[in-house]
């Protein structure tokens, strides 16, 4: 008999990559669209408003997936680890297209643009860009051999700590009187109260803390 061939499966590994890139490029031809023309800075702006949520969106899913299977290995959170990978760079797509949105809106603006910009803003959006980089650049077998392990992982844990405290800061203060900035707080909040839930029932912490005493 002919060996058995498993159906591919939908949505795994690259295809996520290349959804992601869709849906910016759709978002892009709505927000241009509205707008009528890709001069309009406000067009941009809108943009840039609707990348950064759906940014929150891949980064909660790349964020939760390690947690989510330690502590329910159900077959959607095996999933999600499976994928981790292909979510991180999907998130990595997604912001992209948001600098993109905010090059295009500030070369438009001038000046007036980054004058409207807190000094914290510009050193953490710019902080976050480069160390988002770093971890597209290194999200691949050959990098994460060549970086070392212990490296790889310090790298992608403060960065991904960094992501976060950037975007709940970010979507915080406008949660009372905006539901989708309330609702990317709200899960933002799950998933670290999930990390963190997940390191201290780990079972190498447990062993770790028993060898100390």
């Amino acid at each position: 008999m002919p060996p058995t061939v498993s159906p591919p499966r939908v949505f795994e590994g690259r295809t996520l990559v290349g959804l992601a890139a869709l849906v910016f490029a759709v978002e892009a031809a709505v927000s241009l669209a509205v707008r009528d023309h890709a001069t309009n800075a406000t067009a941009w702006r809108e943009l840039i408003r609707i990348t950064a949520r759906t940014s929150v969106g891949w980064f909660v899913l790349a964020f939760a997936a390690r947690p989510l299977v330690s502590l329910w290995p159900t077959p959607a959170s095996k999933w999600l680890l499976r994928n981790r990978r292909y979510l991180g760079l999907g998130y990595a797509v997604s912001h992209g297209g948001h600098l993109i949105a905010i090059l295009a809106a500030a070369g438009l603006e001038g000046a007036a643009f980054w004058d409207a910009l807190a000094i914290t803003t510009l050193l953490g959006g710019g902080f976050g860009y480069l160390i988002l980089a770093a971890m597209a650049a290194t999200s691949f077998d050959g990098a994460q051999r060549a970086l070392g392990r212990g490296r790889w992982r310090a790298l992608h844990l403060t960065g991904m700590w960094t992501f976060w405290v950037i975007f709940t800061s970010s979507y915080a203060p406008a949660a009372i009187a905006s539901p989708v900035a309330a609702v990317a707080v709200v899960a933002l909040l799950a998933t670290a109260g999930l990390r963190l839930t997940a390191w201290f029932r780990s079972p190498r912490r447990h062993k770790r803390r028993g060898a100390d005493e």
